[in-house]
């Protein structure tokens, strides 16, 4: 997982003040995941004040991790929303798996019939 990688990549002492701060790197690391969350939601249900809240936050964040030492705030909360995101994707081709499969196939299979018609 990038996130946690590009966690584990700062410096010792960016990393140390990044404990103070949030608690440890896995604090902030699931701070920022469920910030992600929240926000995916709140476009689920077009809710833009919790979105803006949400983009609000993570700002926050970025610029604290930069008053931290962190060369690059975005580059992080990027890494953990990719993450998010994979999980995200995974979940909903387990859930298309599981659709497809009483119909008789799966994912893999419907992919390659489509790319034989050049989709």
């Amino acid at each position: 997982m990038e996130g946690i990688k590009s966690l584990e990549s700062l410096p010792e002492q960016v990393k140390d003040s990044i404990g103070k701060e949030f608690g440890s790197l896995n604090d902030l690391y699931r701070r920022i995941f469920d910030i992600n969350h929240s926000e995916r939601m709140a476009h689920r249900q077009r809710d833009q004040k919790a979105i803006s809240a949400c983009e609000q936050e993570l700002l926050d964040i970025e610029d604290k991790l930069e008053e931290l030492g962190a060369e690059d705030g975005r580059d992080i909360t990027t890494a953990i929303a990719s993450d998010y995101g994979d999980l995200v994707v995974k979940e909903t081709i387990d859930n298309l798996n599981k659709h497809l499969a009483r119909q008789g196939t799966d994912f893999e299979s419907m992919r390659k019939y489509l790319r034989s018609f050049g989709a």
